[in-house]
């Protein structure tokens, strides 16, 4: 018998999970992304705001989150703003990266925060906290202030220099609008 939710009628999710469990048991397939809306990528389902509505589709972080997690209750599955270090989805973070600077997005809520305002950002989905000498870091980032206002969510930005190109993270004040992704778990 198939498993049912608490009023006894079978959820979504469970049908979802229990057909792709089932085809990949049997090796015919690879179940992909839930939701035609989100994007695969590296083994990873992501929503990217770009792609969707006038291509203009802006929010503060706060904002993003909310659409993220309503976009997760539809869903029936957990959707957050994309976090890195996440097992399972760290060969597709650079190839996420290069993904959005395909799209266009320079400035792209990403799911990390510094709302306790201790200077450490940690991720939302895992409360990993962020090592502030990561790679991933932009050039003297995180600076935490900028112009005297604090800067506590962590978005994406772009380099340039001359014909180079690098994407890396940034924090920015929470209230700007960006673009943002949204990432399945």
């Amino acid at each position: 018998r198939l498993i049912h939710d608490y009023h006894g009628s079978l959820t979504s999710r469970t049908m979802w999970l229990f057909n792709c469990s089932l085809f990949m048991l049997m090796g015919y397939a690879y179940c992909g992304c839930p939701d035609a809306r989100f994007e695969e990528i590296g083994g990873t389902c992501y929503y990217f705001s770009e792609d969707h509505g006038d291509h203009n589709i802006k929010a503060s972080w706060e904002s993003a989150r909310t659409v993220c997690k309503d976009l997760g209750t539809e869903l029936e599955m957990t959707v957050d703003l994309v976090n890195f270090g996440i097992e399972g989805s760290c060969c597709s973070e650079g190839l996420l990266l290069r993904n959005i600077h395909g799209k266009g997005g320079t400035d792209t809520w990403l799911g990390a925060e510094d709302m306790d305002e201790d200077d450490q950002f940690h991720w939302t989905v895992s409360g990993e906290a962020v090592d502030n000498h990561d790679s991933y870091w932009g050039r003297h980032e995180p600076n935490h202030i900028q112009a005297g206002v604090r800067e506590n969510c962590m978005s994406t930005s772009m380099y340039r220099d001359g014909e180079y190109t690098r994407m890396y993270f940034n924090d920015a004040a929470c209230d700007i609008a960006h673009h943002y992704v949204c990432q399945v778990y």
